[in-house]
């Protein structure tokens, strides 16, 4: 558990400024040490628990694709660093799923370590924000506003990830833990609708539909469930609220925000047809893991920034992970990689049509809920790289097979 408590300590904060990208390497070196340490101390008892079949099969063949990709790609050392984010993250899920499957961690304490983590990060981007708006800076550029995190959108991103943990803490946790995670939970609701990244506003209203619809489809006699989505509805109006009253006060920030910027979307759109193109072109085994980014100025430029045309600005991500993962490694790793999804889904869901425990089918909601949102997320975004998020999203499906009651 303390171990746990300090990587979600840690994880908002840990960066390296020297680095091109400050804190892509360093968390993930911390979640390896994390996920060590965690072998170290449980290695006896993790190994003897008995994983969910079809989990194994679905992330073992997805790093197991991954690793065959290499011997299709250009450049085999761009290779290997992908390949070690997707075996740091997948272990991290399987020590992590052992441990819950073994009681030597709890749901309290998980969610107060989801707790911790989105206390951190909302309170960091509330100072921020609050300092921003006494100078006068915020009006100017959102961009600025990053807590902890190296880019706004990653900020965000990392919110509406800690939601459902929050959420579901808000509903289960007892006395002081229940009023921190009820004031985190509206700090990050907020926060999200004053970042205005589009991609997360629908992620998190995306799943906060699917979860009421999944609610009305499954629903028994008990009420808790139908109120704590009431609840985040009510955080969403609210948000909503004073986002549009800073919109009236200040139209400017219409005017330079990306609500109404198509710009972006147009860039995504010429990515997402070169990773197309790309596709057809290997269709069988991809261009090999990392190799995107090199690849992708073969498909044409005409459609993106001058800086890209002229070689200064270098295109890394589609800003899609399911075409990434397709260009990279063929369809069946985007097959294992989607597999991942899908038994996440039916389990929550198969967890709240037969349990009959109130505060078990709560969890599950928002752990439907937290799937939901990175799922449609991932859509236009890089989710699959970045660390606070595959250490917040593995999480969702390890609680949702865990035995937990």
């Amino acid at each position: 558990f303390y171990i746990l408590l300090i990587l979600f300590l840690l994880l908002p904060f840990i960066q390296v400024k020297a680095l091109m990208d400050a804190t892509l390497l360093p968390r993930y070196v911390l979640a390896a040490i994390a996920s060590l340490a965690f072998l170290a101390l449980a290695f006896r008892i993790i190994r003897e628990q008995k994983m969910p079949f079809y989990l194994c099969i679905a992330s073992g063949g997805f790093l197991l694709v991954q690793v065959l990709s290499v011997f299709s790609a250009y450049n085999a050392v761009e290779s290997y660093f992908t390949l070690s984010r997707y075996a740091v993250a997948l272990s991290y899920f399987w020590v992590i799923l052992a441990l819950l499957r073994s009681g030597m961690l709890s749901l309290p304490q998980f969610l107060k370590a989801g707790l911790l983590f989105g206390a951190i990060a909302s309170t960091a981007t509330l100072f921020e924000l609050w300092t921003s708006l006494s100078n006068g800076d915020f009006f100017d550029d959102i961009y600025q506003i990053n807590g902890t995190f190296s880019h706004k959108n990653l900020l965000a991103s990392g919110l509406m990830l800690a939601l459902p943990l929050n959420l579901a803490a808000w509903a289960l946790l007892k006395k002081g833990w229940r009023t921190a995670a009820a004031v985190t939970s509206f700090l990050i609701v907020l926060e999200i609708f004053v970042l205005r990244t589009r991609g997360v506003w629908l992620g998190t209203l995306g799943a906060f539909v699917a979860t009421t619809l999944l609610y009305l489809m499954t629903k028994k006699r008990e009420r808790l469930p139908i109120k704590l989505i009431a609840i985040i509805g009510a955080l969403i109006l609210e948000s909503a609220r004073v986002l549009i009253i800073l919109l009236i006060l200040y139209p400017s920030l219409f005017q330079k925000s990306e609500v109404l910027n198509s710009s972006n979307i147009e860039k995504r759109l010429a990515f997402w047809q070169n990773s197309i193109d790309m596709i057809a072109e290997h269709p069988a085994t991809g261009v090999g893991a990392g190799n995107w980014k090199l690849i992708f100025p073969k498909y044409g430029l005409a459609k993106v920034d001058d800086s890209v045309m002229q070689g200064i600005t270098h295109i890394q991500r589609p800003h899609n992970d399911y075409l990434w993962v397709w260009a990279e490694a063929g369809p069946l790793g985007l097959l294992f990689y989607l597999a991942l999804f899908f038994l996440g889904f039916s389990r929550t869901v198969n967890n709240i049509r037969h349990s009959t425990d109130r505060g078990w089918r709560v969890l599950n909601y928002f752990l439907f809920f937290g799937l939901t949102a990175y799922l449609l997320f991932s859509f236009g975004a890089f989710s699959l790289e970045r660390a606070p998020l595959t250490i917040l999203f593995f999480p969702l499906i390890s609680l949702a097979f865990s035995p937990i009651k």
